[in-house]
Protein backbone atom coordinates (compact mmCIF):
# COMPACT_ATOMS: atom_id res chain seq x y z
CA UNK A 1 0.00 0.00 0.00
CA UNK A 2 1.16 3.52 -0.73
CA UNK A 3 -0.48 6.11 1.23
CA UNK A 4 -0.31 9.71 1.43
CA UNK A 5 -1.75 12.94 2.83
CA UNK A 6 -4.58 15.27 1.34
CA UNK A 7 -2.61 18.18 -0.34
CA UNK A 8 0.20 16.68 -1.55
CA UNK A 9 0.53 15.07 -4.84
CA UNK A 10 2.55 12.02 -3.96
CA UNK A 11 5.77 9.92 -3.27
CA UNK A 12 7.23 11.35 -7.03
CA UNK A 13 6.05 15.06 -6.19
CA UNK A 14 8.77 17.61 -7.28
CA UNK A 15 9.83 14.75 -9.39
CA UNK A 16 10.15 15.25 -13.54
CA UNK A 17 8.77 12.29 -13.94
CA UNK A 18 8.66 11.94 -17.67
CA UNK A 19 12.29 12.22 -17.41
CA UNK A 20 12.71 9.16 -15.35
CA UNK A 21 13.17 5.51 -16.74
CA UNK A 22 10.94 3.72 -13.52
CA UNK A 23 11.95 -0.50 -13.24
CA UNK A 24 9.79 -1.77 -10.95
CA UNK A 25 10.01 -5.55 -9.51
CA UNK A 26 8.67 -8.11 -12.49
CA UNK A 27 5.86 -8.76 -9.55
CA UNK A 28 3.91 -5.43 -9.38
CA UNK A 29 0.72 -5.65 -9.11
CA UNK A 30 -1.40 -2.89 -10.89
CA UNK A 31 -2.79 -0.15 -8.19
CA UNK A 32 -5.94 1.25 -7.73
CA UNK A 33 -6.14 4.18 -5.81
CA UNK A 34 -8.87 5.57 -3.60
CA UNK A 35 -9.09 8.95 -0.95
CA UNK A 36 -9.16 8.13 2.26
CA UNK A 37 -9.96 10.51 5.36
CA UNK A 38 -7.34 13.14 4.96
CA UNK A 39 -5.44 11.56 2.39
CA UNK A 40 -5.23 8.47 -0.14
CA UNK A 41 -4.15 5.11 -0.36
CA UNK A 42 -2.78 3.31 -3.35
CA UNK A 43 -3.74 -0.55 -2.87
CA UNK A 44 -2.56 -3.49 -5.77
CA UNK A 45 -4.85 -5.59 -7.28
CA UNK A 46 -3.76 -9.01 -6.60
CA UNK A 47 -5.54 -10.68 -9.62
CA UNK A 48 -4.15 -8.24 -12.13
CA UNK A 49 0.01 -8.26 -12.97
CA UNK A 50 1.12 -4.85 -14.16
CA UNK A 51 3.66 -5.71 -16.66
CA UNK A 52 1.52 -6.05 -20.07
CA UNK A 53 -1.54 -4.03 -18.64
CA UNK A 54 -3.36 -0.31 -20.15
CA UNK A 55 -1.23 1.55 -17.25
CA UNK A 56 2.18 0.00 -18.37
CA UNK A 57 1.44 0.35 -21.88
CA UNK A 58 0.89 3.72 -21.19
CA UNK A 59 4.06 4.29 -19.13
CA UNK A 60 1.55 5.28 -16.37
CA UNK A 61 1.91 4.44 -12.65
CA UNK A 62 0.75 6.10 -9.66
CA UNK A 63 -1.02 8.62 -11.80
CA UNK A 64 2.59 9.75 -13.05
CA UNK A 65 4.09 9.29 -16.49
CA UNK A 66 6.67 8.29 -17.05
CA UNK A 67 9.54 8.16 -19.82
CA UNK A 68 9.25 4.47 -19.80
CA UNK A 69 8.64 1.64 -17.27
CA UNK A 70 10.22 -1.42 -16.84
CA UNK A 71 9.37 -4.41 -15.05
CA UNK A 72 12.41 -6.80 -14.15
CA UNK A 73 13.66 -8.50 -11.25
Amino acid sequence: KVYGKAGEKGIFEGCRTKDIDLILSKDQKVMNGGKTEGGYCWTADITKDYSGSDEHNGRVFLNYDFQSITCDY
